[in-house]
């Protein structure tokens, strides 16, 4: 839910007003790892996109680039540490001014370590 609600931020901050591009894509695939299967989970948007100094930074605790009041900064960390817990991993592909996506793989049924 996380991912999904800053997507929609992150489109609010690029197209205050309607745009054809301002909507989230979410998409669900199986793809092969090493040995086993995973579920990838992905959301994207066609946003502003996540500045270089800002990705270092997004799964620290208490991050957020949300003004005062807007945000604790703990969301992405929140997220983070769930994909870790269940031996997945995220990925972040994103283009200033283009888009973000966030890859989430997690293994599939009967295909955890």
């Amino acid at each position: 839910m996380n991912l999904v609600t800053n997507a929609r931020d992150a489109l609010n901050t690029k197209y205050p007003n309607g745009d054809e591009n301002k909507r989230i894509l979410i998409a669900g695939e199986t793809v092969d790892g090493p040995g086993k299967k995973f579920v990838r989970l992905m959301v994207e948007d066609k946003g502003p996109g996540i500045p270089e100094d800002v990705r270092a930074q997004i799964f620290e605790p208490f991050f957020t680039t949300k003004p005062e009041g807007k945000g604790t900064g703990l969301g992405m960390w929140i997220v983070h540490n769930v994909v870790h817990d269940h031996h997945g991993k995220i990925g972040i592909e994103t283009r200033a001014g283009e888009f973000t996506r966030f890859n989430i793989d997690l293994p599939a049924a009967g295909d955890r370590d």
